[in-house]
């Protein structure tokens, strides 16, 4: 067994008077597209993760789980801070190919 564990760069945005790196920002929201995978685990670290899964889907007793293609809005609990970092965890045995993350981002 092992776990898969991606951690983005700190979110940098290019603004009128400058850049974002250094300013307090918040994500509120995040768009993940994947490809053939199943469900994971996204969150701001490891310690504050939450289970992220087509909740749509049918799971038939006895059948392989149903891999999902295509783009999973998620709310997210991050804070006030200068980092504004993801973090998705695959502990499972099961395929996650991510795609793209859009967040949703206040800059103050």
């Amino acid at each position: 067994p092992y776990t898969g564990t991606l951690q983005t760069m700190r979110l940098d945005a290019s603004l009128r008077d400058g850049t974002a790196q250094g300013r307090v920002k918040k994500i509120h929201g995040i768009i993940i597209r994947v490809n053939n995978s199943g469900p994971f685990k996204v969150g701001r670290d490891a310690n504050n993760l939450d289970v992220c899964a087509d909740r749509n889907r049918t799971i038939i007793l006895g059948d392989p789980y149903p891999l999902y293609t295509g783009d999973l809005p998620i709310g997210f609990d991050d804070r006030w801070g200068t980092d504004a970092r993801v973090m998705i965890v695959q502990d499972k045995a099961m395929p996650l190919t991510v795609v793209a993350l859009m967040p949703e981002v206040s800059i103050s």
